[in-house]
């Protein structure tokens, strides 16, 4: 499959080449929105160019471009991956959900929560998972947000079916730099998951705490991520040396070459971006 990728700004080719041979991918060339007048040949200086000859477009675009080029490629029937989903906004992918379904193109996203647990580990479509993450005091808000946006889409990866009722606390209260935020989100099926996130003068940690069946287990979990960087998109030779990014980008890949459902696609996303939306609306409704 012939492969195109968007950027921002620069990254080097053979790290594109590398990935691209690693998921069996045709590398056809790269745009930078911000160009140094790369002479390699497989950098574009038209978007347009590169779209009409690829199969596949991974976007690194930010907040305020990456829409037009979703759109742009869609209609060109272009498979797509964005790959940062705390960057994008749930009205924007509400249209771009639209014209997918339309011309029935999957859209796949990177920076999109993690496999927390596997599908075998749980028992009878039962469980109960609670995750715990203690952040840092110097943590940032947009961080913060981040973070929460991150770990909802965790969330919906393993979702047992419908949510029946979300659970929100958070203090201080009515702020929009809160220092710990409380979820319960609680199934039909009466699964729960628990969710604590907090910015506080104590060490740094994330542990997730799992029970199904008759058992269950405590893991800790990487404190850091490439994807709760907020510049992730301005650098993006970082984000593409993080491992788990590699395998969002690995598992969109395989699906779409083998004409799979996608593991995490556009509808994941956008009820990830919902369940953020209401959670904001609860934790501050006078702004």
């Amino acid at each position: 499959m012939k492969a195109g990728f968007f950027f921002q700004n620069p990254v080097g080719i053979d790290l594109l080449q590398t990935i691209a041979n690693q998921n069996n991918l045709e590398l056809v060339g790269a745009y930078f929105k911000n160009n140094e007048n790369s002479t390699n040949a497989k950098t574009y200086d038209s978007e347009d160019e590169l779209l009409v000859q690829i199969q596949v477009a991974f976007i690194f675009f930010d907040s305020k471009n990456y829409f037009d080029l979703a759109v742009k490629a869609l209609k060109r029937g272009v498979n797509i991956f964005l790959a940062s989903l705390p960057d994008y906004s749930h009205s924007s992918l509400l249209e771009i959900n639209e014209l997918s379904s339309e011309i029935g193109v999957p859209v796949g996203f990177g920076c999109a929560g993690e496999i927390l647990v596997k599908q075998d580990e749980i028992v009878g479509n039962y469980f109960m998972l609670q995750l715990t993450r203690d952040a840092g005091k110097k943590t940032s808000n947009e961080v913060f947000r981040r973070m929460l946006i991150y770990d909802i889409a965790s969330f919906v990866r393993i979702k047992p079916c419908g949510m029946r009722k979300l659970r929100v606390n958070g203090l201080p209260l009515f702020t929009k730099s809160p220092k710990a935020i409380n979820l319960r989100l609680e199934y039909d099926n009466s699964s729960i998951i628990a969710s604590s996130i907090t910015r506080v003068d104590e060490d740094e940690r994330s542990v997730l705490r799992f029970f199904s069946g008759d058992d269950g287990y405590f893991k800790d979990l990487p404190v850091n991520s490439i994807a709760l960087e907020a510049s992730v998109l301005k650098s993006p030779q970082i984000i593409l040396s993080d491992d788990s990014f590699l395998v969002n980008l690995s598992i969109y890949t395989q699906e779409i070459l083998s004409k799979s459902p996608l593991n995490f696609g556009i509808e994941n996303a956008i009820e990830a971006l919902s369940i953020f939306e209401s959670i904001e609306e609860r934790l501050y409704p006078m702004n």
